[in-house]
């Protein structure tokens, strides 16, 4: 395999397994030094465990918050952690309930 310079397809590796092995991780404000820290040791704690991540910035504003969630929706990750800009309880409770329709 390795001669012939074999990479494994992730993508139909998550499709049989039903796990994407991907968290989403959604901040207000990237640049704020408390997110970057934040950011910094999910990304730590999910490579140790084999997992990817998919960091996204609000920058503040809830429209840009509504395409990453419907994002990481798309791409099927199997957690998010959310620093909201706004009230969006009933958008997460709504892609919590998909997931849960999803998964059994």
């Amino acid at each position: 395999m390795r001669r012939l310079g074999f990479v494994r397809n992730e993508t139909a590796r998550h499709l049989r397994s039903g796990s994407s092995r991907t968290l989403g991780l959604l901040l207000l404000d990237a640049w704020n030094p408390f997110f970057t820290e934040m950011a910094r040791s999910v990304e730590d704690y999910v490579f140790a465990h084999d997992w990817a991540i998919l960091i996204s910035n609000s920058s503040r504003v809830p429209e840009r918050e509504s395409l990453y969630l419907d994002l990481f929706a798309r791409r099927r990750v199997d957690g998010m952690i959310v620093v909201p800009s706004g009230e969006i309880t009933e958008r997460l409770i709504d892609l919590r309930q998909r997931h849960s329709q999803r998964a059994g």
